[in-house]
């Protein structure tokens, strides 16, 4: 130890027992004229009251040294800027400015209260949220570099928010200027932002359906949240993939331009970090130019569904499109005859073969014909018997207002451990009570017969691509896909409100994930399995979720929100080095509904060393967004 830190040390150590030990007289004197502290005094009949007012007596000391250097940060609106400061520094979570130096006595009918810190705790505790501010940063280079521009606009303008709790001017780490380099980054994706018409088609006299190719300084933007401005409202919607669709309702219609606002400050989500959250309305928030017209006259040509992804084969000629069909012969007369006059025309691009191809291309047009027409007991005669089925797409529809986006859908036919699925079906979502709307892929899986067997909402084409690619290098595409399409099952479940899923996957004992019915087994969590947290992360007990407190809680969220939406910001699926056939999936989950935002962090470990992949950890963190303090995959020890 440096012989001066450790002579400071002896100082303060001489200085704190001399304090304790002396009269309370004294000891306000050695405290005061030592000049290594900050102090605070307050008497009260109450003991807890005069510590607490000795506690904001000692803030008040603080915020008269470092007042003047936050007169460019604190928004001191409608109150004393003395006491914005005071205000400001009580955010400070440390363990110095929580858990000061105490002294007490009681004399003339009162308890008398000293207390202090050193200075150099102080100085600490802006150092600390100077690393705060900084690991923000860092996250949102990441997320840049993901193209996940929303994420990274949030990350940036939330570490802003914790820079202007600091007294610093310019706050420097690893040699960059966090107070310029920041807002530049912002500035630099919100100005390179662009969108381009692709098409414009009228659904309606009164709904016209929208196509933008969206790209940020040149590349796709994987995710990008904006608004637009739709005559009364203004409604949120997000590029996904490089595009985005949605549509204009009523008068909007007829609009020859869109006023298009891209979102950077997410007021909804500030709680994720809980500094950032009791800053808010205390601190000045900078304001960035990020809105801009497009012209809705000047049309591109239409983009051309091109097979480039590598994994697909051919795409299906004229001949092989499906056109509505006349030879559905399971199904009765009238759903024929509700066919016929369709607009849907469907062609897959496949690679494996498939015997059943022509079951499932008449299944799927008839399945997505009623739902183009939102023909609900059309649908229901269609599923027949699967109450299972029935209920799910009846849910999907009732609390999503599903459509579909395209009369000509080109999607990916694909083998599955259960059969095949058709993926990446656009759609749209829309939720009126949070102004939203949402492009999504719909996912529509068959067993091996070519019988409709289960419909999900499908994650962003992009990770699914970057699973396609790590599959290879691994040669565990099998294991991958399950592990995606348990995923989508699980989202869908918030989507359609399916207690009994969501119920099964936070439950207490090991889970089944093959097929589109969970099922619990009676085996006990961590046989195989070692938890070894570091020293910040959660305890054992902190990670198990408590099945009936969870089921109890999200019931009545279903029951009391008007809408919900939930989806996946982060997902990454992990295969543990050492030990054959065990996974980690960890994801950032993004949940709204109506009145109340939140986000979380999600971990699951699934062992495909069984005949069926089981999960044997759930681990849920809310409002966790620190990698230090996340569980993983490497917090596991596997005992083989």
């Amino acid at each position: 130890m440096n012989k001066k830190i450790l002579l400071l040390f002896f100082t303060i150590l001489i200085d704190v027992i001399s304090a304790q030990t002396l009269s309370f007289k004294d000891s306000v004197k050695v405290i005061k004229s030592s000049g290594k502290y900050y102090w605070g005094i307050a008497s009260s009949k109450n003991v807890t009251e005069a510590e607490q007012n000795a506690l904001s007596d000692l803030i008040s000391q603080i915020a008269v040294n470092v007042t003047s250097s936050f007169e460019q940060n604190i928004s001191g609106k409608n109150e004393d800027f003395n006491e914005s400061v005071n205000k400001v520094l009580k955010t400070y979570s440390t363990a110095s400015l929580r858990d000061p130096y105490i002294v007490r006595d009681f004399y003339n009918g009162k308890i008398y209260v000293l207390s202090y810190i050193e200075k150099t705790k102080i100085k600490e505790s802006f150092e600390k949220r100077k690393k705060l501010c900084y690991d923000l940063y860092q996250n949102a280079i990441g997320f840049e570099g993901d193209d996940n521009f929303s994420d990274a606009l949030k990350n940036y303008y939330y570490s802003i928010i914790l820079m202007n709790s600091l007294p610093d001017q310019n706050i420097e780490i690893s040699g960059t200027n966090l107070k310029t380099e920041v807002p530049k980054r912002i500035n630099n994706i919100l100005k390179g932002v662009k969108f381009k018409l692709i098409s414009s088609r009228e659904k309606s006299p009164k709904e016209k359906i929208l196509n933008f190719a969206v790209s940020v300084n040149g590349k796709p933007a994987n995710n990008l949240q904006f608004s637009f401005w739709a005559g009364n409202n203004s409604i949120d919607a997000c590029a996904k993939d490089g595009t985005a669709e949605f549509s204009l309702l009523g008068a909007s219609v007829t609009f020859p331009a869109l006023t298009i606002s891209i979102k950077y400050e997410y007021y909804n989500t500030r709680n994720q970090v809980k500094d950032v959250a009791e800053l808010w309305n205390l601190v000045k928030k900078p304001e960035f130019e990020n809105s801009f017209k497009v012209n809705l006259n000047n049309e591109e040509t239409p983009q051309i569904y091109s097979n480039k992804t590598g994994r697909e084969g051919k795409i299906f000629n004229t001949k092989d499109t499906v056109k509505p069909p006349t030879y559905v012969k399971q199904n009765n007369g009238s759903l024929i005859s509700k066919i016929k006059s369709g607009k849907i025309k469907l062609s897959l691009n496949y690679k494996y073969k498939c015997n059943v191809k022509r079951e499932i291309n008449k299944n799927a047009l008839l399945f997505l014909e009623l739902l183009n027409k939102n023909d609900i007991s059309g649908l229901n005669s269609l599923l027949g018997n699967d109450t299972f089925l029935k209920n799910k797409v009846m849910n999907i529809i009732k609390y999503n207002k599903i459509q579909l986006l395209n009369d000509s859908i080109h999607a990916d036919l694909n083998t599955t451990v259960n059969g095949y699925e058709i993926r990446k079906i656009n759609v749209l979502n829309k939720y009126k009570s949070l102004r939203k709307q949402s492009k999504e892929y719909l996912v529509i899986d068959f067993d091996k017969k070519g019988n409709l067997y289960d419909v999900n909402f499908g994650i962003m084409d992009h990770l699914y691509k970057e699973f396609v690619e790590e599959a290879k290098y691994g040669n565990d595409w099998g294991n991958r896909q399950i592990i995606i399409k348990f995923m989508e099952k699980y989202r869908t479940a918030y989507l359609s409100r399916d207690l009994n899923v969501l119920g099964k996957i936070f439950a207490d004992n090991a889970l089944i994930i093959v097929g589109r019915v969970l099922k619990e087994l009676n085996i006990k969590d961590f046989v195989k399995y070692k938890y070894e947290p570091s020293e910040s992360q959660p305890t054992f007990e902190q990670i198990r979720y408590s099945k009936k407190e969870y089921l109890k809680r999200q019931k009545r969220i279903f029951q009391t929100r008007k809408e919900i939406f939930l989806d996946f910001s982060k997902f990454n699926i992990l295969r543990k080095n050492n030990t054959k056939g065990v996974y980690g999936i960890s994801l950032r989950q993004n949940y709204e509904s109506t009145g109340y935002s939140d986000e979380g962090y999600l971990f699951l470990l699934i062992d495909f060393n069984k005949v069926n992949p089981q999960i044997y950890v759930r681990s849920w963190q809310p409002q966790e967004w620190d990698s230090t303090s996340l569980i993983g995959l490497s917090n596991f020890k596997i005992n083989n």
